[in-house]
């Protein structure tokens, strides 16, 4: 079993390391997952503000002397057109490939649960990448349910009526 502890700006190398991983497991899956040159640099200075910021929850997990998983989430407020309310989001949950199926996804899951409720938070939610297989089926399992769908569709001028002209 792994060892589930707060994140701290030591475990950043890691945390991008893992992030990477994800994005290219969903790049080989669809191109529309494709990072910039940057988006590392970028993504680790939005884990930094996470690991800094004691609304957010950046969980990692350790085994065999390293960090093999990590777990970010942050509790959201629903929007005003719904009644008030408080939920965590799940933003990320990245386990290393050599890793999976061992159980470390369902105990981030668990100690995010733990962190909610000490705040009375009731209701958790996640992002996760339609486009993986493996993912959506580790949350449905957990008892996740579809809310809503980002559908995508790239547009060019040449396939649409009348060859794309602007009215």
């Amino acid at each position: 079993m792994a060892r589930i502890r707060e994140a701290t700006k030591r475990d950043l190398d890691a945390i991008v390391s893992l992030w990477k991983q994800l994005m290219q497991f969903h790049t080989d899956m669809d191109p529309i997952f494709q990072i910039s040159l940057h988006a590392a640099r970028v993504f680790r200075k939005f884990a930094a503000k996470c690991v800094r910021n004691r609304g957010v929850l950046t969980l990692v997990a350790e085994e065999d002397g390293g960090i093999i998983a990590f777990c970010n989430t942050t509790v959201e407020m629903n929007p005003p057109v719904f009644p008030p309310g408080r939920y965590g989001m799940i933003s990320d949950l990245v386990v290393d490939g050599r890793y999976r199926r061992r159980g470390i996804g369902a105990q981030l899951v668990e100690a995010v649960k733990l962190w909610l409720l000490k705040q009375g938070i009731t209701s958790l939610r996640v992002r996760a990448a339609s486009v993986n297989p493996v993912a959506m089926s580790f949350w449905r399992s957990r008892g996740f349910k579809d809310i809503v769908a980002t559908l995508s569709q790239d547009i060019t001028p040449g396939a649409m009526p009348g060859g794309g002209q602007i009215i």
